[in-house]
């Protein structure tokens, strides 16, 4: 997880999903975040809107083992992941049943996104039509929600469940049974340093972690990336402003080791 903040500036999912998209409005505050849907919804004058999301491989994001990935906490997490998947925890379990820890990593990832450029040029002139009753999360005068839009995810279809170690030497791991599942492949292979392994994949492709910009709305419902922040004070006692450029980022503060899920 801290891997994928600090190398991505992403916030992870703890439920991959397919709603997870580029040019996503979300509505967060504190640990409150929802998917209020997609910007052309929320924008005047969408037709001529036309953004496409550009695709790049990218070397495999692995959540790695520590001393602390004991097998609660390794189910617990490996538990969400799967659920987007449809598949249920159980068959794991029993599989694994002879494991102390666990190592997850993500394999064929996929890296979907949108320059931040490309939508600020294709956002010029656009206004959020404030009349929209969904605007009043973000308009609102007491307890409103900042409003993000998703410029990036990480998208995966397989999942690797290393063995790291096990309750005895000689106990072996098994190949869990899905009940036929036709679009899931389950292998139990061999690594390289002679540890188990468990490889599941599926066809389709689930967002596992994401960015977003902040939007800040300007006179007329114009929108804005970026704010204005104060600074320190100057050597000669004035406060300097600065008008920092937008930037992608995670929902989640960089100390907080947590997964994120949608309200």
């Amino acid at each position: 997880m801290e891997t994928i903040r600090k190398t991505y500036n992403m916030t992870p999912l703890d439920i991959p999903d397919s709603m997870t998209q580029p040019l996503q409005v979300v509505a967060h505050r504190g640990k409150k975040s929802m998917l209020m849907g997609s910007l052309k919804e929320l924008i005047e004058n969408p037709e001529d809107l036309n953004l496409s999301t550009e695709m790049a491989d990218v070397a495999n994001v692995s959540v790695e083992n520590t001393g602390s990935l004991n097998m609660d906490f390794g189910f617990q997490l490996l538990s969400g992941l799967l659920k987007g998947f449809g598949v249920e925890i159980k068959p794991f379990e029993f599989a694994l049943k002879g494991a102390k820890e666990i190592s997850i990593a993500f394999e064929n990832v996929q890296h979907k996104s949108i320059p931040i450029l490309k939508i600020g040029k294709a956002l010029k002139g656009k206004t959020l039509d404030i009349e929209n009753p969904a605007m009043n999360i973000f308009t609102r005068s007491e307890r409103k929600f900042n409003m993000y839009l998703i410029s990036s995810v990480l998208e995966s279809n397989s999942i690797l469940i290393n063995v790291e170690k096990t309750t005895d030497d000689g106990v072996k791991v098994e190949a869990p049974d899905l009940g036929g599942l036709t679009d899931v492949s389950i292998e139990l292979k061999e690594t390289s340093s002679k540890k188990q392994r468990i490889e599941f994949s599926d066809k389709k492709h689930l967002t596992f972690a994401f960015s977003a910009i902040e939007l800040f709305l300007g006179p007329g419902g114009t929108i804005k990336f970026g704010e204005t922040r104060i600074l320190k004070r100057s050597l000669d006692g004035t406060i300097q402003q600065e008008e920092p450029q937008p930037e992608e980022q995670s929902l989640i503060e960089e100390d907080a080791p947590a997964l994120m899920g949608w309200n």
